[in-house]
Formats: C-alpha cells, sequence, structure tokens
C-alpha cells in the first residue's frame, strides 16, 4: 500500500485545526437568560444567600483565553502550510505564536527556504506580523 505520509499529516493537521476552531465559540453570541426566569438553585433563605462573585476579571479572562486559541490555531495553520510545501523540512522550522505574531525558528537548507517560510507564514490568515529567526544550515 503506497501511502503519502506529507498529505496525511496535513489532513490530520487540518482536521484537528477544524476540531480547535469549532471549539472557540464567541461569547457574545450566546444569548443572556431572559429576565423571567428564575435562577436555577435560588436558597431557601434569603439571609443566607451569598452575594455573586464580581465578574469584572471575565472579560479580560475570556479575551485572553480567546488569544491563545486564535494563536493555536494560527499555529496550526503555518505549520500545515509549511508541511504542505515539498521544497521545505517542515519539521526543523519551530512556529510560535503570540497574539498574532508568529515567530520561526529553526534551520533550513538554503535562503531562499527560509524567504519562503517567511512568506507563507505572512500569508496565513490571521498572522499580523512574522519575525524570521531561521538559521542556514552550514
Amino acid at each position: 500500500m503506497n501511502v503519502d505520509f506529507k498529505k496525511l499529516q496535513v489532513a490530520l493537521i487540518a482536521t484537528a485545526l477544524t476540531a480547535l476552531a469549532a471549539c472557540h465559540k464567541d461569547e457574545a453570541t450566546t444569548p443572556p437568560p431572559a429576565a423571567d426566569q428564575a435562577p436555577a438553585a435560588a436558597p431557601a433563605d434569603s439571609s443566607a444567600a451569598t452575594p455573586a462573585p464580581s465578574t469584572d476579571a471575565a472579560p479580560a479572562a475570556s479575551a485572553s483565553a480567546g488569544g491563545a486559541v486564535d494563536d493555536t490555531v494560527i499555529t496550526t495553520k503555518v505549520k500545515a502550510a509549511l508541511i504542505a510545501e515539498s521544497s521545505l523540512k517542515a519539521g526543523d522550522i519551530t512556529v510560535e505564536t503570540k497574539q498574532g505574531n508568529v515567530t520561526l525558528g529553526g534551520t533550513v537548507e538554503t535562503v531562499e527556504q527560509g524567504a519562503k517560510a517567511e512568506s507563507i507564514a505572512k500569508a496565513t490568515a490571521g498572522v499580523t506580523g512574522v519575525t524570521n529567526q531561521l538559521t542556514v544550515k552550514k
């Protein structure tokens, strides 16, 4: 049986990316509960009710979690695109993403391969900047 492992790897990464993207839900699309609905577990004695915790930190936590998911998706997309490029040894290239900024590390055979990897990263959806720290093997 002849299996093209590069295509299989790209397909697996694409599947993982799709599953990861499906997990990311925008909280703004979740409707709030209706005003006439009672809370699920109302205390029997109102004097024993504990105050609801402050939600001031919730938007910041949500934004950072969403940012982490977005960065993971971007990293996965860049890695998949590098794997799909037959002229590159994607296993020798590391990809890190922080707030949409991608950093490429590792080694390539030629300067042209480094430029190609940078070009691929820049063309990836969601990437806001690329830092190319690739070194050319001697």
